[in-house]
């Protein structure tokens, strides 16, 4: 099983640093806050607030508007990468010393916590499918989805869905199955071998920094948070007093940029244009409608389902999971999954702006491919089949942009083909090394499906 683990690791590595997407306000807002640290040991971005939309305004200076988690996570890839510059000599804040910085920054912060995250999904699900069916599974999930795309670039969602699978893996040990379903367990899972204690608190230090990436975690956090405290009240109180702490930096950073602990930079934001953030609450209005819903799960502009057929699977585990008379584990990750697909259909923006996918819908995708590797082991072909579906539609777009422009109806056919024909695709290793950068995506994307498809028909 180590070596599975290693195995995964590497591949998500390799996928996730071999491509770089281009820069938008959203990965500017928080590498504005990197340079203004590193550079002006500030946590004014005046200096660089020209470059992005997603700011806040006070007191006549500049803020980054995103909560500060991927920030303290980004700072020792973001240092290591300013001194490799100065060595060079190319100044830090020229054109080719943001795009290094930006590249080894996310290599070094949100691509490796998205693939310990792949690795952690892959060790939870073994006692519950099996070690082929969990590292399949877990290929799809983290090629063919959100964490992809978003392990690309210095965005949160990728990183926020790494760390709540590394959470489920630290909570899911023999006694979690014994309690939450005891007729899923197979063999005794790689979690045993460390404390009950220990794991506890790397899930709630997981969780906290999760919310601290992105907000709109709380509701996956709940769901982690409830497996825990069912399985024994003691887990439950250790994980929530182990998530603490992550979360404090919130407040510290609010206090320190708006003076006020529980002022959040959406409270205070420079464009007009965002305003709507501060309907409701933070942009989520009741009731929901159901073109959101339908945006966000079905649509071939930014539904779930559409980008990554595999989730289907989803509603086959669901009923091989109801068969199993696993009860609570079962209503505990349809609560998760329900409330948050209501909270984000009420939210103004469901879509995400520019973006692949439903990006808000991340941070549960773990949930969901629980439920799908169940349905992959019900019926390998089929699920295998969606998969290989999944990583073409999602693993290709990553390939040529992962942030297709708001609005397109139809992005699969309506704007990618027309980036492909002008060669207008992401950077890739290949190709900043010198080959055409349509010939470095495709020998990627070839890597890639040639493992998926190795792994799908290997039967150890």
């Amino acid at each position: 099983m180590r070596q599975k683990c290693i195995i995964l690791f590497f591949i998500l590595m390799f996928c996730y640093s071999s491509v770089h997407q281009n820069m938008g306000w959203n990965q500017n807002s928080r590498l504005d806050f990197l340079h203004a640290l590193i550079v002006e040991h500030t946590f004014k971005i005046d200096s660089y607030q020209n470059n992005t939309g997603d700011k806040s305004q006070i007191n006549g200076h500049y803020y980054s508007d995103k909560a500060p988690g991927i920030v303290i996570l980004a700072l020792p890839a973001f240092s290591i990468s300013a001194m490799i510059l100065e060595v060079l000599n190319v100044p830090i804040d020229s054109e080719n010393g943001w795009f290094f910085s930006s590249w080894m920054t996310t290599i070094g912060s949100v691509s490796l916590i998205t693939a310990l995250g792949g690795v952690g999904l892959f060790a939870f699900l073994c006692p519950l499918v099996g070690q082929r069916f969990a590292f399949i599974t877990s290929l799809i999930a983290f090629l063919g989805a959100a964490p992809f795309p978003y392990a690309t670039m210095l965005f949160s969602h990728a990183a926020v869905a790494g760390l709540i699978c590394i959470a489920l893996w630290a909570i899911g040990d023999s006694a979690f199955l014994s309690k939450i379903a005891p007729d899923l367990a197979t063999t005794p899972p790689l979690a045993d071998a460390f404390s009950y204690k220990k794991r506890h608190i790397l899930a709630g230090v997981c969780c906290g920094l999760a919310i601290s990436c992105e907000f709109t975690a709380g509701m996956a956090v709940t769901g982690v948070f409830a497996l825990a405290l069912l399985t024994h009240f003691k887990r439950g109180v250790i994980f929530a007093l182990a998530a603490i702490p992550a979360i404090l930096p919130v407040f510290v950073c609010n206090w320190v940029c708006f003076g006020n602990p529980l002022a959040f930079g959406y409270h205070n934001l420079a464009l007009s244009s965002f305003q709507e953030m501060n309907n409701g609450f933070f942009g989520i209005s009741f009731p929901p409608t159901l073109d959101s819903v339908y945006l966000i799960l079905l649509s071939p502009e930014r539904g779930l389902f559409f980008w990554t057929p595999f989730f289907a699977m989803a509603m086959v585990g669901g009923v091989v999971l109801c068969a199993k008379k696993c009860g609570i584990f079962l209503i505990t990750l349809y609560l998760t999954v329900f409330l948050h697909i209501i909270f984000i259909s009420g939210y103004y923006m469901p879509g995400g702006g520019n973006a692949l996918g439903p990006r808000h819908l991340a941070c549960i995708e773990p949930f969901l491919i629980i439920f799908a590797a169940f349905g992959l082991k019900r019926y390998p072909i089929v699920g295998s089949t969606l998969g290989g579906i999944s990583i073409l539609l999602t693993g290709t777009a990553t390939l040529i942009d992962a942030m297709p422009t708001g609005g397109i109806l139809n992005p699969l056919f309506n704007y990618y083909p027309a980036l492909v024909l002008h060669g207008q695709l992401a950077h890739n290793i290949l190709s900043e090394i010198g080959l055409p950068v349509g010939l470095g995506a495709g020998l990627i994307f070839l890597v890639i499906l040639g493992t998926y498809i190795w792994t799908a028909k290997n039967k150890e």
